[in-house]
């Protein structure tokens, strides 16, 4: 069952906002093509569909994963967290804009 349970905190960590549940969605990652600057693939979800890039050697399994959305220390802002990650943590879903800015996250943009 994914998480429904959002949790936000400020940029600053001086205040905490849990909202209510909100409906569960499901993404799906589809990797298509592999080259030497990473693996791209598709993140759908709704009705929406953003361009992924993955850092070959570190990229995560294949599977199901829980999702929920949280502050990140190091990215300074909220966002989407994947859970229960067979011997990783902290894998998120952020913009970046080379494969060897991520250590095992998935990078999204518009394509």
């Amino acid at each position: 069952m994914p998480f429904t349970h959002y949790t936000l905190l400020s940029r600053r960590g001086d205040y905490l906002l849990v909202l209510p549940p909100i409906k569960t969605m499901l993404f799906k990652l589809s990797r298509f093509k592999k080259t030497p600057d990473g693996i791209f693939g598709y993140l759908t979800f709704d009705d929406q569909s953003l361009v992924t890039l993955e850092n070959e050697g570190l990229c995560i399994p294949a599977g199901t994963y829980d999702l929920t959305v949280s502050y990140s220390p190091h990215l300074e802002e909220p966002t989407p967290l994947l859970l229960n990650v067979p011997g990783r943590t902290e894998i998120r879903i952020h913009s970046a804009n080379v494969q060897t800015q991520l250590k095992g996250c998935i990078a999204v943009g518009i394509g």
